[in-house]
């Protein structure tokens, strides 16, 4: 499983399906509320935590120079600073 970050279209993750896994992939899902991430099959379902997963967008957004989206999800005093840097 390749997860692909929507800003930067880079590779964010990926999953090698080893183990119990069976069958062959039909599609993913995703439980927002849980922050999990569901692969169904022909025989299973599997599910994947997603942690921290919005910790770098200001990152992919600064490095496009959006500004204003880097600044709407900097957490940090750190990270505002480094957005007002760049964009001076």
């Amino acid at each position: 499983v390749r997860i692909v970050n929507r800003i930067n279209e880079k590779v964010a993750h990926e999953e090698v399906l080893e183990g119990n896994f069976r069958g062959k992939p039909l599609g993913l899902c995703r439980d927002e509320s849980a922050q999990v991430c569901y692969l169904y099959s022909t025989e299973g379902l599997y599910s994947f935590e997603i942690r921290n997963e919005g910790q770098n967008i200001w990152r992919n957004y600064l490095d496009k120079g959006l500004y204003e989206p880097a600044l709407s999800f900097a957490r940090t005093v750190d990270q505002r600073n480094h957005i007002y840097n760049k964009k001076a």
